[in-house]
């Protein structure tokens, strides 16, 4: 799979989302770090979105006991 064909998943990911109800909340920038990049073997931070499902409000409770693998990893966001 090459850039542009994960980038079309993604998109078609977010079309369906739209047709389902979802609002775009945002769009993310992941791997910023040249550190994270060098051990991810990229050369390019990658982009994606945030639909409102995925916020969390400020002050609100996320149940760890619901996610597959809870983990912290901060990422830049533009909120729409």
């Amino acid at each position: 799979m090459i850039w542009d064909d994960a980038y079309a998943i993604q998109h078609e990911i977010l079309r369906l989302k739209l047709s389902r109800g979802e609002r775009l909340a945002g769009l993310k920038c992941g791997l910023t770090s040249h550190a994270k990049m060098r051990q991810m073997g990229v050369d390019t931070p990658v982009f994606g979105f945030v639909v409102g499902s995925f916020a969390v409000p400020d002050g609100g409770e996320i149940k760890v006991s619901e996610l597959i693998h809870p983990k912290v990893e901060p990422e830049i966001c533009c909120v729409c």
